[in-house]
């Protein structure tokens, strides 16, 4: 008997990293040159079947697009709430970008979930633009991440696999296997249903929001989607 199982997957990073043209690309199999900054959130649906541990499990991953621009921080964290996996991305051509992985995006879920107990992986896209500086940079930095945030994971997915990625949207480079691996990892950290968790996370969020008076568009911008998010939810 085939096990059903529905998981939240996260994609974070910068505005035009390439986290939308990965998701077209592992989704619909396509890929668009031209940009379109995601406002909001946007959710595709993949269903991928894994064989865990000896039993057919078919896995409908929902995959939420998040808005990538910092200053947003209130309207993400509402977002990432419920997520069970998280992909950060990078754009190896940009290395703002892919140091900003550190610096941004990981504080940023520690602050609104307040553990790292989650799947993490890394992707460094782009890579079909990218030049030899630049491609050594970034294995660097995957480098130390996997040490820091990944230490251990890869003995939990398959040899072909991995827990960090250099991708390429345009050409399908390790697209597939990004979703492939992180549909594994879920399934080794499943945790209990902890009563005050949300709560917890409520009151964290909340905290992130009351920044003071909004003065600038993006300030305004995020309060009225975490407004939003906060009247309507998941829907």
């Amino acid at each position: 008997m085939v096990k059903k199982t529905v998981k939240k997957v996260v994609l974070l990073g910068e505005s035009a990293v390439g986290k939308t043209s990965l998701i077209k690309r592992y989704v619909h199999d396509e890929f668009a040159d031209d940009y379109i900054s995601t406002i909001g959130t946007k959710v595709s649906k993949k269903v991928i079947n894994l064989n865990v541990e000896g039993q057919e499990t078919e896995v409908n991953l929902m995959i939420w697009d998040m808005l990538g621009r910092e200053g947003y921080m209130s309207t993400q964290a509402r977002q990432i709430v419920g997520a069970q996996g998280v992909i950060i991305v990078g754009d190896i051509t940009r290395p703002e970008t892919m140091e900003n992985l550190e610096k941004y995006w990981i504080p940023m879920i520690l602050r609104t979930v307040g553990t790292v107990k989650l799947p993490f992986i890394f992707l460094g896209n782009k890579v079909d633009l990218a030049d030899e500086d630049s491609l050594m940079s970034t294995l660097d930095i995957m480098a130390e991440l996997e040490e820091r945030y990944n230490h251990g994971m890869k003995q939990y997915i398959p040899d072909h696999l991995n827990t960090w990625f250099l991708t390429s949207a345009k050409t399908g480079e390790k697209v597939e296997e990004t979703f492939e691996s992180m549909a594994n990892l879920l399934f080794y950290f499943d945790r209990a249903e902890d009563p005050f968790y949300t709560r917890i996370q409520d009151v964290i969020i909340k905290g992130l929001a009351d920044i003071g008076p909004r003065t600038t568009t993006i300030e305004v911008f995020d309060q009225i989607m975490f407004e939003f998010s906060e009247a309507f939810g998941n829907m």
